[in-house]
């Protein structure tokens, strides 16, 4: 290739006029967020042959959308996904990664022609392997190319890259070049942005912060606390209680000794001492009062409930049901709620000279910990049999965790169960449920086998139209981590000694929207979404989210609770966390670009006329790995054929994350 073959535009060079392109060099090009605004599209970002000039931004550059619709009214392509072929464009330079500063485009746009875009490069840095965004390392024979010449073969027509297009001496004369002005000064260089990433100083930090408080290894305060240290800022309480879970409690191995008030003991020279006996860490036990005020708020909203099917007349018969109520989310969200009365009794006496305060007995347990305890400690006819139990004891007792399944009555059980349970969860031995209710442990029924195929699947239980969301408190109620090839997942039920038969039902009850209040399912958003539905705060929809969540999602695992809780950090309300969790099947990474996809969606339509429903702009791209409503329809009628963009394994997956909830 020789330059005399390139199409370089100078500033005597007159600007093509010609709009009349091919309709497929241009078409598949076009912005729909240009289309809605009306903006006539120019062909300044576009080479000879009309294809348009790929660049790319980062979704945390803060004018990322007023440079979208800048660079696509004028030809060009700003692309959601970094490839070889794009110029990379950012406010600050990026570590490890050739950038240009933005004011490129505002300069050829403001000269109504291409300029030097060298000259706007940032300084360049080395290589960092260990980066989540490399260098374009794209070769050919044999060399690593330079990401410039790499686009400039795509600007300017060429089949393949341009090794020696490096230096200015290699311009042709007519290359118009940007005003000394526009070069970075050394004196003014912005800082350099870097990944916020654990390193092994923060690692050591958490470990000796552990030694010194080892009753709170797991507590979600004692680690959101943690994280508020200057060295560990830019992380979540989430993110460091995960990276000590999961990298760092193996190499505890000792903590300090413990004074009666928690704190480390020290010797006579005043250093802690260390011991290797681990001791038991915090609990958080329910009480009969806390069983009591579980039992009473279940109470009055069931016989609510009931009265409103009977006409809201109060013509119910003021009894509740016999069998167990499967009771929404959202009533285990109102239980938590200050304004519902039930204070502490306090005394105020000389033996209590500090008085704690008042504090509403929802509050002391999370909203997850009291679902899971009237999911295992509340069966059928507890709620009323323990409210006169209470009433008339004077020494009432907590409520008794219902039958628990060993491996002695898992022997017992039929041939049919014993393929839905599992070698794995026969053969287990028991595990302590959690901290805060210490003698009692963790039943271990399986969810169907997953190497089962789709047909026998569906042969064992009957066909799930929505999932329950399963979610479990890990703050108060603890279960130990089980590695996914023991055991793919583990699920209560509510009895014992139940048969098959009996587990199907409950499980069907479980599963089934048409029995339950429509709350207690994960479902997607509806129709008559409105922002103000999406987030606690509206003012956290901006450019950082998309990073924050990229960095949360980064330290935790694909479990929906752990997903769920990270959401709610970031200000994501219940509705929109569903939504972002059923429609990807809990997969995180698949979960980010779904929000990353919705947040160029509601941003567009914020900048444009913001005419589009909310509940269009959150809707998934038609890909595979993203289901909507009507695609489970289909896969509900087993017309798998119909699912065009899902193929046979994310058809599978899909099945297989509905079973499982």
């Amino acid at each position: 290739m020789t330059f005399s073959t390139l199409h370089f535009e100078g500033e005597n060079t007159p600007r093509r006029t010609d709009r009349n392109l091919p309709l497929s060099m241009n078409s598949p090009q076009r912005s729909p967020y240009n289309s809605r605004l009306g903006l006539e599209k120019s062909t300044l970002f576009t080479n000879r042959e009309g294809r348009s000039i790929r660049f790319y931004m980062e979704y945390s550059e803060p004018r990322r959308l007023h440079y979208k619709a800048l660079i696509e009214t004028h030809g060009g392509v700003l692309l959601d996904h970094s490839v070889t072929d794009c110029f990379w464009l950012s406010t600050n330079p990026l570590t490890g990664r050739r950038s240009y500063r933005v004011q490129y485009i505002d300069d050829c746009v403001r000269l109504v022609t291409l300029q030097d875009i060298r000259i706007y490069s940032h300084p360049d840095f080395n290589i960092d392997t260990n980066l989540l965004h490399r260098g374009a390392g794209d070769t050919t024979s044999g060399m690593e190319m330079d990401p410039t010449s790499v686009a400039a073969a795509v600007v300017y027509g060429d089949a393949q890259p341009n090794p020696n297009l490096s230096s200015a001496a290699d311009l042709p004369s007519d290359f118009a070049l940007a005003t000394a002005s526009t070069s970075l000064s050394p004196g003014t260089a912005p800082k350099v942005r870097t990944h916020n990433r654990f390193t092994p100083q923060k690692d050591a930090f958490i470990l000796e912060e552990v030694r010194k408080h080892p009753r709170a290894r797991h507590s979600h305060e004692f680690f959101r606390n943690l994280a508020k240290n200057e060295i560990l800022k830019g992380h979540t309480g989430n993110s460091v209680r995960s990276r000590f879970r999961k990298h760092l409690e193996a190499d505890l191995q000792y903590v300090y000794q413990q004074e009666s008030d928690g704190n480390p003991s020290k010797d006579a020279h005043g250093n802690y001492i260390p011991t290797k006996e681990l001791p038991q860490t915090l609990k958080n036990k329910y009480t009969a009062e806390d069983d009591y005020y579980l039992c009473t708020e279940a109470k009055k909203y069931i016989l609510a409930k009931e009265s409103a099917k009977d006409g809201g007349e109060g013509r119910g018969s003021g009894k509740l049901p016999e069998l167990k109520v499967l009771l929404p989310y959202s009533f285990f969200s109102n239980l938590c709620r200050p304004d519902r009365g039930g204070q502490d009794e306090v005394a105020d006496s000389e033996n209590n000279p500090d008085k704690r305060n008042k504090k509403h007995i929802g509050q002391r347990h999370t909203l997850h910990s009291w679902r899971d305890r009237y999911r295992k400690f509340v069966g059928d006819g507890t709620i009323e049999k323990y409210i006169k139990s209470y009433e008339a004891s004077e020494n009432p007792k907590p409520l008794e965790r219902r039958g628990v399944i060993n491996s002695s009555s898992l022997n017992n059980m039929t041939g049919e169960l014993r393929e839905i349970v599992g070698s794995n969860a026969r053969n287990r031995e028991e595990r302590a449920l959690d901290e805060e209710i210490g003698q009692t442990k963790s039943s271990l029924i399986g969810v169907p086998d997953l190497n089962m195929s789709a047909g026998d699947v569906l042969e064992s239980l009957e066909p799930i139209e929505r999932p329950t969301m399963r979610e479990i408190e890990e703050d108060e109620e603890i279960i130990e981590d089980i590695e996914v090839d023991d055991i793919e997942d583990i699920e209560d039920f509510q009895d014992a000694s139940t048969q098959l038969s009996s587990i199907q039902a409950n499980f069907e009850d479980a599963v089934n929207p048409g029995s339950q209040d429509s709350q207690s399912v994960m479902k997607y958003i509806g129709k008559g979404v409105k922002f103000e539905d999406l987030f606690t705060d509206p003012s956290v929809l901006n450019y950082d989210l998309v990073s924050k969540l990229n960095t949360a999602l980064r330290s935790i695992s694909d479990d929906v609770q752990e997903l769920a809780e990270c959401l709610e950090e970031l200000g994501f309300k219940q509705a929109l966390v569903e939504h972002l969790l059923y429609s990807t099947c809990c997969d995180k990474t698949r979960l980010f670009f779904l929000f990353r996809h919705i947040y160029n969606n509601l941003q567009d339509n914020l900048v444009s006329d913001g005419h589009i429903p909310v509940y269009e702009l959150l809707q998934p791209p038609d890909e595979g790995g993203f289901w909507t409503k009507e695609q489970d329809d289909l896969l509900q009628a087993g017309r798998d054929d119909a699912l065009e963009v899902q193929n046979k394994r994310q058809i599978r997956t899909r099945r297989e994350f509905l079973n499982k909830l």
